[in-house]
């Protein structure tokens, strides 16, 4: 079931080249009126189509769609991009880790609070701060001298202990260890704004699969599953976030997709209440060390984000999206 529905993850379908080298399962979402009519030529000329659903850009929410063709086996492609930092976005990170199992501090060594962020901290109170924080870490914050010598190594040291409690308790706990954030009044939790994504995507089979696996872990995990936490840091243009994740690599059987990956972020310091992201990869049937690539991107922006910068925000996205496919097929290219 899932080969015939991921296509329409994220209400989104897929294009591709030649006939005779894509899967069925893809040539068949080729006519719908969700792809642009530009989409299918401008892969087949070797490039990697991206557009967006929404056509409305003051909504919260955006969902980036991408494909590409690329060298290598859909079991080597699954592999690199399981073990990356982020799925697309590794070579522009500030800083990254892989959280061990159980977590250790060392796991964070290489955490420090973003310049940027230091201002904000110092000015936080409940239901009133710019960073994502819970009760606990807005006490402490309050506790700081900020004056003092010291108080930069502080709160890097308050920041990495919050981040290895939040791993420890969501690897023993799962969904039950994810609160609610008190920088605002009407702040979502991350099971209830990760929910919102999941129940507006169409692949109904594909979605409960994700459902389950997110909502059971570390209880019950799918058979084939492989999960990975870890985190990083990415400026996106105007304020560095520290994201925590859980990268998941499922085994859809057997079928299209030959490999299935699903990246939900557990917590953003700034910009987003939730994110996920898709990955399917198909195999080329005339040839099967090629592979296409298709990437869903949905985010739930913060309802702190204004406009502007939800427009900022959106641009650099999908910007981000295209040039990030094209360096992915050019990477996995044969020479």
């Amino acid at each position: 079931m899932i080969r015939r529905t991921l296509p329409i993850v994220l209400g989104i379908v897929c294009a591709g080249v030649a006939r005779a080298e894509m899967p069925p399962e893809l040539l068949e979402m080729l006519a719908r009126p969700e792809v642009p009519a530009s989409a299918r030529s401008e892969l087949e000329a070797g490039g990697a189509p991206v557009w967006v659903m929404e056509r409305d850009t003051g909504a919260e929410q955006i969902s980036v769609v991408g494909v590409v063709r690329i060298s290598g086996s859909p079991q080597r492609v699954s592999e690199d991009f399981f073990r990356r930092d982020s799925l697309l976005e590794a070579d522009l990170l500030e800083a990254s880790g892989t959280f061990s199992e159980p977590v250790v501090v060392g796991d964070v060594a290489k955490y420090r609070v973003p310049e940027s962020d230091l201002e904000v901290l110092a000015d936080c109170e409940v239901h009133a701060c710019k960073f994502k924080l819970g009760a606990r870490a807005l006490e402490e914050l309050a506790a700081i001298d900020w004056d003092s010598p010291d108080a930069r190594s502080k709160v890097d040291a308050l920041l990495r202990g919050r981040i290895v409690e939040f791993v420890a308790a969501y690897q023993k706990e799962g969904r039950a260890a994810l609160g609610r954030y008190l920088d605002k009044p009407d702040a979502r939790s991350v099971p209830e704004a990760t929910g919102m994504l999941l129940d507006q995507m169409k692949a109904a089979v594909l979605v409960e699969t994700i459902r389950t696996h997110l909502r059971d872990y570390p209880k019950t995990r799918l058979p084939g599953a492989r999960d990975r936490l870890h985190w990083n840091v990415r400026d996106y243009g105007y304020r560095p976030v520290t994201s925590l994740l859980h990268t998941v690599a499922f085994d859809p059987g057997a079928g299209e997709p030959a490999e299935l990956i699903a990246a939900e972020t557990l917590y953003s310091s700034h910009y987003f209440d939730a994110r996920l992201q898709l990955l399917g990869l198909y195999t080329d049937t005339e040839n099967r060390d090629e592979t296409y690539a298709l990437y869903g991107d949905r985010l739930l922006f913060d309802g702190e984000v204004g406009n502007l910068q939800r427009r900022m925000l959106r641009s650099s996205v999908v910007a981000d999206v295209r040039k990030r496919l094209e360096k992915v097929g050019g990477g996995h290219r044969s020479p």
